[in-house]
């Protein structure tokens, strides 16, 4: 009999493999459990990681042209508590130039690419800590993939409200976070109370999207139960949380 059960159980697995590309692309919003189960064998997460760093990039790119980069550069130094007040308006002249301006677009797509590669190790590291079978490739695979499907929505809406939204109504800094706000932060004013802006900002609905995400995929491809999978994620939220609001009490800008 249990003979049987593994027979039946390795056939699932070998026919949710054969999903194709586009199709575990399109799963991950409509039944993540089986697209996390057709990457068992094989991870994927190439393709998806390049569409969210193309997507984030273009954002950037028609973000700022609406906006203009000086703009960017001044509100953001204006905001900078560590700058002395003599000195900002001649360190935006010299920031504002346009070789700054394409160093940008490369840390945004850098940090995206190293966040893709340090999520992979935590999950890796996790899973397996919490008892489960997890590897570097699979753990990529579900950073990739919990981020993919928010991501891809959130930055639809974004171009949409950027493209509606006259440049004057957009805020410089907060913008580059976003300018669909899922979050109890948009009924605050992020500029006077920072701390708390960001902390509200954590409980946003494409974060808990991907957060469901994370778990689904570290119970099936990490082999893990419920309650690990989602001790990992809520850890890892918590951390981050953390993260945001001492960032924020420090700089005195919302993260």
């Amino acid at each position: 009999m249990e003979e049987e059960n593994n027979f039946e159980e390795n056939n699932e697995i070998e026919e949710t493999a054969k999903v194709s590309l586009f199709g575990t692309l399109i799963g991950i919003f409509i039944e993540p459990g089986k697209t996390f189960q057709s990457m068992i064998k094989k991870p994927k997460f190439l393709i998806a990681g390049v569409l969210i760093l193309l997507f984030a990039s273009v954002f950037q790119v028609a973000l700022i042209k609406k906006v203009g980069f000086k703009n960017v550069v001044k509100a953001e130094m204006s905001a900078n508590p560590f700058v002395p007040e003599d000195q900002k308006k001649e360190m935006t002249e010299q920031q504002s130039m346009p070789v700054y301006e394409y160093v940008r677009y490369g840390v945004v797509t850098s940090i995206i690419a190293i966040s893709f590669l340090i999520g992979g190790l935590i999950y890796w590291l996790a899973g397996n800590a919490m008892g489960g079978s997890m590897t570097f490739m699979r753990g990529m695979s579900v950073w990739v993939y919990a981020t993919f499907a928010p991501a891809v929505i959130s930055l639809v809406a974004n171009f949409l409200v950027l493209f509606l939204k006259s440049a004057e109504d957009i805020d410089p800094i907060s913008a580059q976070k976003g300018l669909i706000q899922a979050n109890p932060s948009a009924f605050i004013d992020g500029k006077s109370m920072p701390a708390l802006s960001s902390l509200l900002s954590s409980f946003d609905l494409f974060v808990i999207w991907g957060m469901v995400l994370a778990a689904i995929g570290l119970k099936v491809m990490g082999s893990l139960s419920n309650v690990s999978a989602w001790t990992i994620v809520i850890i890892l939220g918590l951390v981050g949380i953390c993260f945001k609001v001492v960032g924020a009490l420090l700089s005195g800008v919302p993260s």
